[in-house]
């Protein structure tokens, strides 16, 4: 019988509606006499998000951005670093989709399901969405609650320890193919694969939805199967 969902973030549960493009920041630090490049930025950027921010506990917008500023091998001066800051806060957070609030709420309240967020990225660039969500998240499981990113199993194994549950217990809702779908297969749970925009479909999945009300809706029936057949056992 189905106990937890684990929801992943992007893509899933919020979205950044206007992300901060390397190009800008390049534009900024070239401008204050740090020659960065666009690619050079979002290169380093990616390797602290997947690498760093896990390893060295990165949990503030200051220590990340720091960071990414040392893989370039550039040290910012503060008001440099403040405006890197300023317009990251600004703008590179995440927003709820429409139906995610109700969704959780359904799973939490009518289903009597435990849920949790599963993500390798950091509680500081979603922590708006938390606000939102909290009441009906039970633990959240990021990059640096893990120590690594999510394509590694660590961080999957580590929250069914943490919540004490077996995999068959768990359904997880996501839309990239191998971190949502293949590697928690893998590993003994149930898949349902959130198809949004161009999402390439990944047959693995047990079920393939266009939002998150009709995953639900999914789980729903499957624990209604599950019912019947018990009974039917007795």
């Amino acid at each position: 019988m189905l106990k937890v969902i684990f929801f992943d973030l992007h893509g899933t549960l919020g979205y950044t509606e206007n992300p901060v493009t390397p190009i800008e920041v390049s534009k900024i630090l070239t401008s204050r006499g740090y020659e960065v490049s666009p690619q050079a930025w979002r290169a380093a950027i990616h390797f602290v998000g997947i690498v760093d921010f896990p390893r060295l506990k990165l949990n503030d917008i200051s220590s990340f951005l720091k960071q990414v500023c040392c893989r370039l091998g550039i040290e910012v001066d503060k008001d440099t670093l403040d405006k890197l800051i300023g317009l990251f806060e600004s703008r590179d957070f995440y927003k709820l989709y429409p139906e995610a609030i109700d969704a959780v709420k359904i799973a939490k309240e009518e289903l009597n399901l435990k849920a949790a967020i599963v993500t390798t990225i950091p509680k500081f660039k979603f922590k708006l969405i938390l606000k939102f969500l909290s009441r009906y998240i039970d633990f959240v499981m990021t990059g640096l609650e893990a120590g690594c990113d999510k394509s590694n199993p660590k961080m999957y194994l580590s929250l069914l320890k943490t919540l004490k549950i077996a995999p068959k217990d768990v359904v997880v809702i996501g839309d990239e193919a191998y971190v949502d779908i293949i590697l928690p297969k893998s590993l003994g749970m149930k898949v349902i694969q959130l198809i949004r925009g161009n999402t390439k479909k990944c047959d693995l999945a047990d079920a393939h939805v266009n939002n998150l009300i009709d995953a639900i809706k999914v789980i729903k029936k499957w624990m209604k199967e599950a019912k019947q057949i018990e009974w039917q056992d007795i």
